[in-house]
C-alpha cells in the first residue's frame, strides 16, 4: 500500500534528521540526578548534529541557563532523558521528570497537571499545504475582488471614472485639432469613434509617450499632464493585477476548518494539534460550521468528547483514517509531500522551519494564520517550584536581552519570530 511505503520513507527520512529511536517511556536515569530533563528530537528547537552533537535552539538555551544555575549552586547534576511527547506529558505530571525543554505550548489543559516557565516564543495551530508553482486564476479573481470590495474603494473608482471621462474628452478635441488626425474627419462616424476610442485608451494608461502633434501650448500642456496621470495609472493596474497574481501562485488563500473536516490530515501524537482536529465538527454528524470558520477554543469545549478512533498511528492507517499521527513533524511533512495526506495540521514555528529546509522547500506551503495561539515553555514538575522560579530569572534575562530576536533567528530563519 502506497501509504505504508510512504512510512517506510518518512522514518528512513527521520533517520536522516539525525532521528535516534526514543524509549515509549520517560524512565528516570539509573544514577542520581538533581535535575531530569525530558527531551525529543524536533528541529530546530532539538537536533541531533552528526558533527556537533545534540544541539538546537531550546538546547543551547538551557545549557547556558544550566551554566549560570550550576556556578550559583542552584543545581546540582542533571540528566537528560529522551522521550516522545505523550510519555513526557505524563512523566511530567507523576513527577518522573523535572523538566522538559523540548517544544511544548502552554495551553489550560497542560496547566492543570503541570507548571511552565515563562513564554519565550510565539506559535500556534496551523496548516501546512502542497506548495502549487501554477496560476490559480479563480483565486487571483477573489483577491481582486476582495481588494475592491473594501470601504472607500468604490468611491476612489467611481472618481476616478468620472476623471478619467474628462481626460478622454480633453484627448479626444485636443486629436481632432492635431495634424495627425485630420484626415479622420472625413472617415465614417463609427470609425472615427474606434480611433478616438483607442488613442484614449492607449494614452490614458500610459502606454504611449509624449507625441508632436499639439498645436498649441494649452493642448502641449494637457498631453504632458494626461502622460503623467497615465503612467500613475497603468502602474497602479498592472501593480494589482502582479498582486493578486503572485498571490495566487503562493497559495494565499486560507485553509478553512470546513475543509479540513472533509480531508485527510496528519499530525503529532498526543499533540494539541490532534486534540483539536478530533473536537472538530463532521458533515456526516451534522453539524454546520457557517460562515465564520475561524472556531474560537471556548466554542470548542461546548462539543461532544472526541472519537478516540479518530486519529490513528500511521502505521496501522487505512485508506478511510481521517486523521493519522507520527512521531515527528518530519514524518508528517513527509506523508504530504509524497500526496499521502491533504494537510498537516500542527505547530506553526516547527512546520514553517520545516517547510524552508532543503528536502521539501519549494513543494510544501505553510499558512502565517493560525486557528489557535500556543505560547512556548517550558514543562516543570508541580513538585518544584523552586526549580521554575530559578529558570524564570534566567530564562526572562535572555528574552529580555536586545539579542534574543537575533539568536531566534539564527536557528528559526528569518521571520520565525512569531505567526499573523
Amino acid at each position: 500500500m502506497r501509504l505504508r511505503l510512504t512510512v517506510a520513507i518518512a522514518l528512513a527520512l527521520a533517520a536522516g534528521f539525525g532521528c535516534p529511536a526514543a524509549t515509549q517511556d520517560c524512565n528516570p536515569p539509573s544514577d542520581v540526578a538533581d535535575v531530569t530533563i525530558g527531551v525529543r528530537i524536533a528541529p530546530p528547537f532539538i537536533e541531533d548534529d552528526p558533527v556537533r552533537g545534540r544541539r538546537g535552539l531550546t538546547f543551547d538555551l538551557w545549557a547556558s541557563i544550566e551554566r549560570d544555575l550550576q556556578k550559583a549552586g542552584v543545581i546540582g547534576r542533571t540528566a537528560f532523558v529522551e522521550c516522545p511527547l505523550g510519555a513526557q506529558l505524563k512523566a511530567l505530571a507523576e513527577g518522573k521528570l523535572d523538566l522538559v525543554i523540548s517544544p511544548l505550548t502552554i495551553t489550560a489543559e497542560r496547566l492543570e497537571h503541570f507548571e511552565f516557565t515563562q513564554q519565550y516564543l510565539s506559535s500556534g495551530l496551523t496548516v501546512a499545504t502542497r506548495a502549487d508553482g501554477g496560476i490559480d486564476f479563480r483565486g487571483a479573481a477573489a483577491i481582486l475582488h476582495k481588494t475592491m470590495s473594501r470601504e472607500g474603494v468604490p468611491r476612489a473608482i467611481l472618481i476616478f471614472l468620472v476623471a478619467n471621462l474628462v481626460l478622454a474628452t480633453l484627448i479626444a478635441r485636443q486629436l481632432r485639432q492635431s495634424d495627425a488626425f485630420r484626415h479622420v474627419a472625413a472617415e465614417p462616424l463609427p470609425l472615427r469613434l474606434c480611433r478616438y476610442g483607442l488613442e484614449t485608451l492607449v494614452r490614458t494608461v500610459g502606454l504611449t509617450g509624449l507625441g508632436g502633434d499639439a498645436r498649441s501650448t494649452a493642448a502641449r500642456v494637457v498631453e504632458v499632464f494626461i502622460a503623467v496621470v497615465g503612467t500613475i495609472l497603468s502602474a497602479t493596474v498592472f501593480g494589482m493585477l502582479t498582486s493578486a497574481l503572485v498571490g495566487s501562485m503562493s497559495g494565499s488563500d486560507e485553509i478553512t476548518l470546513r475543509a479540513l473536516a472533509g480531508s485527510r490530515i496528519a499530525t503529532l501524537a498526543d499533540s494539541t494539534a490532534q486534540a483539536f482536529f478530533e473536537q472538530l465538527p463532521t458533515e456526516d454528524a451534522g453539524i454546520g460550521l457557517g460562515k465564520d470558520l475561524k472556531l474560537e477554543p471556548a466554542s470548542l469545549a461546548h462539543r461532544p468528547a472526541p472519537d478516540p478512533g479518530s486519529c490513528v498511528a500511521v502505521a496501522i492507517a487505512t485508506p478511510e483514517s481521517r486523521c493519522v499521527t507520527t512521531a515527528s513533524w518530519q514524518e508528517a511533512i513527509a506523508l504530504l509531500a509524497n500526496g499521502d495526506v491533504d494537510f498537516v495540521l500542527g505547530d506553526w514555528a516547527q512546520l514553517s522551519y520545516l517547510s524552508r529546509l532543503p528536502d521539501f522547500a519549494g513543494r510544501i506551503a505553510v499558512q502565517s494564520t493560525t486557528f489557535r495561539l500556543e505560547p512556548y515553555g517550558w514543562g516543570i514538575s508541580p513538585r518544584r517550584p523552586e526549580l521554575r522560579a530559578a529558570i524564570d530569572r534566567e530564562l526572562m534575562a535572555r528574552i529580555r536581552s536586545t539579542e534574543w530576536r537575533f539568536v531566534v533567528q539564527q536557528y528559526m530563519g528569518s521571520g520565525g519570530i512569531s505567526p499573523q
